[in-house]
């Protein structure tokens, strides 16, 4: 009886998939040209990656505890480590240079794409796989961006990206009001598979 349901969903799925194959076939043989050489200017980002602490607060104050000097060794020399993985405790940290100081230069020292161009441009553009996708350089996701592809997302453009902490915590803001929407979509997926038999 079981199997009875599930042969149509498995040719749906199945179908689609084709679909799909299909239509990646296509635009690779009709001249299509899913990397681009130079980012949209658009799709780069206009303020730095949302300044908190992503390894979770818990986290970023044992470090801090465990080995002071090295933890204000991190947040002084490590830009990955002193904007998104524990930017709120360095902050509040008497042993770490202020944001505002050290921020660009943090940067501009490690001003690269940590996958290659190859995968930033089809990221920044959104093509290829990342094209029915809601990520980008400046969304919720920006401290993937700033992780994945720095340069090519334009987090190394300093006349358009300003390093400043209050820039930082309004890109938090606007990070906020992203997972407010994707909570909306969630739960209206939800509410209409509830609905479906």
């Amino acid at each position: 009886m079981l199997y009875r349901y599930n042969v149509p969903i498995l040719l749906v799925v199945v179908v689609s998939w084709l679909g799909l194959v299909q239509i990646a076939v296509g635009r690779k043989y009709r001249g299509y040209n899913t990397v681009t050489s130079a980012p949209s200017t658009a799709r780069r980002t206009s303020k730095p990656p949302c300044c908190k602490d992503m390894l979770s607060t818990m986290t970023c104050q044992r470090l801090q505890r465990v080995n002071e000097q090295h933890f204000g060794r991190r947040c002084n020399n490590d830009a990955e480590f002193r904007l998104i993985q524990c930017c709120s405790t360095c902050n509040k940290y008497e042993g770490a240079d202020s944001y505002d100081s050290l921020a660009e230069k943090l940067v501009a020292d490690n001003c690269f794409d940590r996958y290659g161009d190859n995968f930033c441009q089809r990221y920044v553009n959104n093509t290829d796989v990342w094209s029915m996708k809601q990520w980008s350089c400046d969304s919720q996701n920006s401290h993937v961006a700033f992780r994945s592809c720095r340069k090519s997302c334009g987090f190394c453009d300093f006349s358009k990206v300003n390093y400043t902490l209050q820039n930082a915590l309004e890109a938090c803001q606007y990070a906020r009001d992203g997972w407010k929407d994707r909570l909306r979509r969630r739960l209206y997926v939800e509410k209409m598979n509830r609905v479906l038999p």
